[in-house]
């Protein structure tokens, strides 16, 4: 590193120790690794930042015009009272004192001069050769209108082979393209590897010499050049023979009249026929040209042709106006691209001329369905008047503002390239679009994937262009995308660029939030990554502040107006928070029963539903009761259950029976469903746990051990009533729609902190014994309640002993077993007393003394 950067390491970066806490440019990861002849370079921040502005001089070419105009303008480059050095490709980077009042610039005046100012970097390290080792100095007043001049290079700097007399700066239907940037451009294009092609190049280079005023004998050595690049077909002696059959055909074909002599456009509308059949013009070579170094051809800006004729009108138009319109930045109408002069004049305060035609039409009745607008539009034969009655736009053109104002429309631009201009795009959005035709952008802040329409991502892309604005870009297609077809097929291109298989909300421990993600594997709040893929966010946002706050209180106060035992409470609690993670740790569906009215259960399942957001969901009781779809068949409501943590139901009907392999299907395997109109069959993983709300407990159509060990009951005991007396009753009270809101942040918090202090436990949580009980009675398996209780109270006796029926349902009664808690007390019995007889209503054995 030569010494005078040695100071700039801490202003610069050291690109061999990654990122610094600065804010760093565009494709930072590109820079980090840039290394020369072994060594590291550095990229020296410009702007405000490290305080210093950079003028780089690109060598893009022999005439070297951005030199003579630094030369001419601030004095020979070696004796400059600043900090210069000469880059590695010939080029000079010269360092000023920053000043507020310049702004990024790229390729200034078409002189490959870039001023580098904000969110900039210039190179240096080894290879770079210092020309002034002066300190960096501040810039004069009438430097600095020099490099903010919308036109520093028009003063005579002048292209390469151009015509005599020709400005670079000058406006004319096109710009001239000299021969130093000709034998740039057939230099980078890919060699022909078909005679057909080889012949395209060569009627294309006659046109481009023709037209941009260049010698015929140079561009003979052009091709030349261009056909030795593919060596085992060069033959010099065919190749001068063909150029000057070429020039001649091309001759006669222009003095017969016979060919459309239309100017192709730059960006590739060209014949694509026979060179015979039709005119084979430069755009051929432009269109490879662009193809291959996009971003240089948007520096030499060889898609430029403005039309003067529409420019004189709208100045016409304009003649009301401070600023002239073809004063107005990005203005040019070109002859294939037509960009929006309706957008152009709302920017600087005009009426749209659509607004304003001529009311004599006898074609007017076709265009009736714009009644509705409150004025006609009459057929493009017609003279537009801007503004009304006043001065008429050019008959000869009024087609073409008619299509560019009232259709918002060009059909010629749906020719332009939009794979080039889709990877820009890509570059500054991070967007994917899925296998179920769905669009999802990144959320740069929160690192959550969100969902959106094509209207939407239209509005990226202009997102997009007014960033690159900022950042000192200026390109072609900045106007193209006004065009509403133009976007259709920068849709199209984007869809096919973007699309991925990826799996969305794949991580089960992972929980979107509106500004960011929670990892419950490591218990913190973070960004999402872009390779994480979440889409799905919780109804709450994400707040982190520590202790108990008023939400937690809110929160809690309902939680335990619900479940007023301590033990009752953790145990809902453990349940609850389970649903955070989309793990199925336990494989069990959670009854919410309560016999009374008005007991809190459908309150809370709603404050859980708000808090958990896209995670959360409800089904049909029909989905658990009815009969299982059969394969194939279209089940929209299970496709619900698709990516959910907490999926609830209400109570079942009366005498109506949960499908028991259809519960154990849902809480332990993976399951095939289809939505309706859909021929795609989704895999559904069981990350979700299912609550059934009820007053009264639904019966299986079958019992056994494999669902006995799915269930667990929770049991709402309390009434909420306007005048509590009884001891299971509480004051019922009601909540505002804020104060929900505040409930279900809260419950969030609460149910976080719950998962963090079970997970610690193992994830082992006991279940209490009041539930316990009740559960097994549920599930008819009463051997361990009802048995005991048998035992406690009775004995075998001999055929003289006897106990009534009556009596044994009554011990039963005082244990706290209801006879409708079990099917059969007979068989309970005769199953605990193997030697029993049953005579009417009595057991011939004996009670316990």
């Amino acid at each position: 590193m030569d010494s005078p950067f040695a100071n700039f390491v801490k202003i610069g970066i050291d690109m061999s120790h990654g990122k610094s806490s600065v804010k760093l440019p565009k494709n930072w990861t590109k820079l980090t690794n840039s290394v020369y002849n072994g060594e590291p370079n550095y990229a020296i921040l410009t702007g405000e930042t490290n305080g210093v502005v950079v003028v780089d001089i690109d060598k893009k070419s022999e005439a070297f015009t951005g030199l003579v105009w630094f030369n001419t303008h601030f004095g020979d480059i070696h004796a400059q009272d600043t900090l210069v050095t000469k880059t590695i490709n010939g080029g000079y980077h010269v360092y000023f004192q920053y000043d507020p009042r310049i702004k990024t610039k790229l390729n200034k005046s078409k002189l490959h001069i870039d001023i580098l100012v904000d969110k900039r970097c210039a190179y240096e390290g080894s290879g770079y050769d210092v020309i002034c080792n002066k300190p960096i100095r501040a810039l004069t007043d009438s430097e600095v209108e020099l490099l903010t001049a919308r036109d520093p290079g028009a003063d005579g700097v002048r292209n390469v082979g151009a015509d005599a007399g020709a400005d670079t700066a000058r406006a004319t239907s096109r710009c001239p393209v000299g021969l130093g940037v000709l034998t740039e451009i057939m230099s980078t294009i890919d060699i022909s590897e078909t005679y057909d092609d080889w012949m395209h190049i060569g009627f294309s280079l006659i046109d481009f010499c023709k037209q941009d005023g260049i010698d015929l004998n140079d561009g003979l050595e052009l091709f030349k050049m261009y056909s030795q690049r593919n060596p085992s077909k060069y033959d010099e002696s065919n190749t001068i023979d063909q150029w000057n059959h070429w020039v001649s055909r091309d001759s006669e074909r222009s003095e017969r009249g016979s060919v459309n002599t239309t100017e192709r456009s730059a960006s590739g509308d060209t014949d694509s026929g026979s060179a015979g059949n039709s005119k084979i013009t430069k755009g051929t070579i432009l269109r490879l040209f662009k193809n291959k170094n996009e971003k240089r051809f948007s520096e030499l800006k060889l898609g430029s042709k403005v039309d003067l004729e529409i420019l004189n009108e709208l100045d016409k138009v304009s003649g009301n106006s401070i600023v002239k319109v073809h004063e107005i930045k990005h203005l040019e109408i070109y002859k294939k691209t037509k960009a929006s002069i309706e957008a152009i004049m709302k920017s600087r305060g005009l009426e749209p001329i659509h607004d304003y035609v001529s009311r004599e039409c006898s074609n007017v009745q076709f265009y009736s369905e714009c009644d509705r607008h409150g004025y006609k539009i009459c057929c493009r034969h017609c003279n537009f008047e801007y503004p009304r009655e006043h001065i008429p736009v050019n008959k000869d053109i009024a087609p073409t503002v008619f299509n560019l104002l009232v259709n918002i429309k060009d059909d010629n631009i749906s020719n332009k390239d939009t794979s080039q201009v889709a990877k820009k795009m890509i570059s500054y959005k991070n967007l994917i679009y899925t296998v179920d035709n769905k669009w999802y952008l990144y959320n740069e802040t929160s690192g959550i994937y969100e969902n959106k329409n094509d209207l939407e991502v239209m509005n990226e892309m202009e997102n997009v262009v007014s960033l690159m604005l900022e950042e000192g870009y200026e390109e072609e297609w900045f106007n193209w995308v006004n065009k509403i077809n133009y976007k259709e097929n920068l849709i199209k291109e984007l869809k096919v660029k973007c699309f991925k298989r990826v799996a969305l909300d794949n991580c089960d421990f992972l929980l979107g939030f509106e500004n960011g993600v929670y990892d419950l594997t490591s218990n913190t709040f973070r960004k999402g990554g872009v390779d994480e893929y979440v889409t799905m966010k919780c109804g709450v946002a994400f707040e982190s502040n520590g202790g108990t706050d008023e939400s937690e209180g809110l929160a809690m106060e309902v939680l335990k107006g619900i479940f007023p035992d301590p033990e009752e409470l953790q145990f809902a609690l453990n349940r609850f928070c389970l649903c955070l993670e989309g793990y199925n740790r336990e494989q069990m569906i959670t009854f919410a029963y309560g016999y009374t009215a008005s007991n809190g259960k459908s309150y809370l399942m709603e404050r859980l539903r708000q808090a958990l957001g896209d995670y959360s969901g409800t089904f049909p009781v029909t989905l658990l009761t009815g009969k299982m779809k059969g394969a194939g068949e279209a089940n929209s409501s299970l496709v619900e259950f698709n990516k959910k943590r907490f999926m609830y139901c209400s109570e079942p009907e009366a005498g109506s029976k949960l499908n028991t392999n259809y519960v154990k299907l849902l809480t332990g395997d993976k399951i095939k469903a289809r939505g309706l109109y859909s021929d795609k069959e989704k895999e559904i993983s069981p990350t979700y746990k299912i609550f059934v709300c009820c007053n009264a407990l639904p019966n299986f159509d079958v019992y056994d051990e494999g669902i006995a060990r799915r269930i667990r009951l929770l049991e709402y005991r309390t009434r909420f009533c306007d005048n509590p007396k009884k001891k299971n009753e509480r004051l019922l009270k009601k909540y505002t729609i804020e104060e929900e809101l505040c409930i279900a942040r809260g419950l969030m918090k609460l149910l976080i902190k719950q998962y963090t202090s079970l997970k610690q436990n193992g994830y082992k949580y006991s279940e209490p014994k009041a539930f316990s009980s009740m559960r097994k009675l549920y599930l008819n398996d009463n051997k361990d309640v009802i048995t005991d209780l048998l035992l406690e109270n009775y004995e075998q006796g001999d055929d003289k002993d006897y106990v009534k029926l009556t009596d044994i349902k009554n011990t039963l009664k005082q244990g706290g077993i209801k006879e409708k808690d079990v099917i059969s007390i007979k068989k309970l019995v005769e199953e605990t007393f193997s030697e029993v007889e049953f005579r009417l209503y009595f057991y011939f054995f004996t009670k316990k003394a």
